[in-house]
């Protein structure tokens, strides 16, 4: 009996603690906390426990019996709330952070851990953090180790993953840019196959949830369609209006306001066509209003390039590197038009090439001339240009090519004064340092 009773006060230590840890008060008699633990806990019910100790002889026998039975079926029920870790043959999946495996991910880890009841909270947040690998590595570097931070993280990782929205984007965007196969063996159709099919049944899964799927993939398509800056303005627009699913409505209605916001943010902008329409029209004004334009080869205002003394003493590789560097059209030494529009072509006999006469290089020296050309000779002259015809005062006039007066000297010695007009489209035309300019003469024979 004194065994007995050693027995049944050990427990009553024990029914005390239980006591405490689910409090209850702990003063009263035995009976009493053994009512009150029976009572908060449903789990040993009262007919289970009286069933058990019928058997007993003594009421010591039979209390002590009760009591094992209650603190049994207790510490088994605290157990399974407590939990412990995973079979050592059984190890968590890893994540690596492609949204495209996180669903799978998930249903495998929920199954295995979150929710089995017989891991404890520290375990589960310990497999968690084991189970994430690569880019998914650091994204709880920022949470407690404690267990009290796995529901916090887990909501985290599903939010940073597992959003719909999201996952649907990606699975659409994987299949629109799946690469064609490059050939018909069966290696490579099966692994086609494969990749599709378990990239449709997880899609199909996520869209049960919609109730317009088709709805759905035509505005996710469509999103594609915009450009970076427009991408990150919709995605706003969900979230602010807490969107969950867009719809073609959605999507049309926020990108109407977006053209009224920009038509009145921005000009409309003119076509290409209409942009080469308007400098042409200037370039014919200019024309009819101005005889010359400023020459930019010596920046005289009173010829333009074609008819500069200076541009045409030059060398035609010169005049090339000149053309070049402005970046002037060679067919016809003009700017502000691309040169796909100048039908200008050389004007030099025998040449088939499309630039202008100022640009053609001469033929090698020692080229012998057909019978019935002519024949030329050179001589030297003084030479004083001059823009003004010799009856005209000093008003400016308008000339088509440029002239000079110089004194000409024949055989005899016979001196007179004549105006010349230089041909911009000869092939030689130079001015000698003193001031003489070498013509040509040409007579037949």
């Amino acid at each position: 009996m004194s065994t007995n009773k050693n027995l049944t006060d050990l427990k009553l230590v024990e029914l005390r603690e239980l006591c405490e840890e689910y409090g209850l008060p702990t003063s009263g008699s035995k009976s009493e906390l053994l009512e009150r633990i029976m009572e908060s806990k449903p789990e040993p019910r009262r007919e289970d426990m009286h069933n058990e100790h019928r058997g007993s002889k003594t009421s010591e026998d039979k209390l002590l019996h009760l009591f094992s039975s209650v603190l049994d079926k207790l510490a088994g029920s605290r157990d399974s709330q407590c939990g412990g870790s995973l079979p050592s043959s059984i190890t968590p999946p890893v994540f690596c952070g492609d949204v495209l495996e996180f669903p799978v991910w998930w249903e495998e880890f929920d199954t295995l851990v979150h929710s089995n009841s017989k891991v404890s909270t520290f375990y589960k947040y310990r497999y968690l953090r084991q189970s994430l690998q690569g880019r998914a590595l650091n994204c709880l570097d920022s949470f407690s180790p404690l267990a009290e931070a796995y529901p916090d993280a887990i909501a985290y990782l599903k939010s940073r993953y597992g959003q719909t929205r999201t996952l649907i984007r990606n699975f659409v965007r994987e299949i629109i840019e799946l690469k064609p196969m490059s050939s018909a063996e069966p290696k490579v159709l099966k692994d086609f196959l494969d990749l599709v099919s378990g990239r449709l049944y997880t899609l199909k899964g996520i869209m049960s949830k919609v109730e317009d799927p088709f709805d759905l993939l035509m505005a996710t398509i469509l999103e594609f369609k915009l450009p970076p800056e427009l991408k990150q303005l919709w995605e706003k627009e969900l979230i602010c209006q807490e969107i969950e699913f867009p719809s073609t409505e959605s999507y049309k209605k926020w990108l109407s306001k977006e053209i009224v916001a920009r038509d009145a943010a921005f000009p409309i902008a003119r076509s290409s066509k209409d942009r080469l329409k308007g400098i042409s029209s200037k370039q014919s004004s200019s024309c009819t209003t101005f005889t010359y334009s400023v020459c930019s080869f010596c920046n005289a205002s009173n010829h333009s390039l074609k008819e500069c003394p200076r541009f045409m003493s030059e060398n035609p590789h010169t005049r090339w590197e000149f053309a070049k560097k402005l970046k002037l059209c060679f067919k016809c030494l003009e700017s502000f038009h691309p040169q796909s529009k100048c039908h200008n072509k050389c004007e030099i006999g025998g040449c088939s090439k499309s630039h202008n006469t100022l640009l053609h290089f001469e033929p090698a020296k020692g080229r012998s001339y057909s019978q019935g050309e002519s024949r030329v000779s050179s001589s030297r002259v003084n030479v004083q240009l001059d823009q003004r015809s010799p009856s005209q005062g000093p008003s400016k006039i308008s000339s088509i090519m440029p002239s000079a007066l110089i004194d000409l000297v024949d055989a005899r010695g016979h001196r007179s004064q004549v105006r010349v007009v230089f041909d911009t489209m000869s092939k030689r035309c130079h001015q000698s340092p003193d001031g003489t300019l070498e013509c040509l003469w040409v007579w037949g024979e």
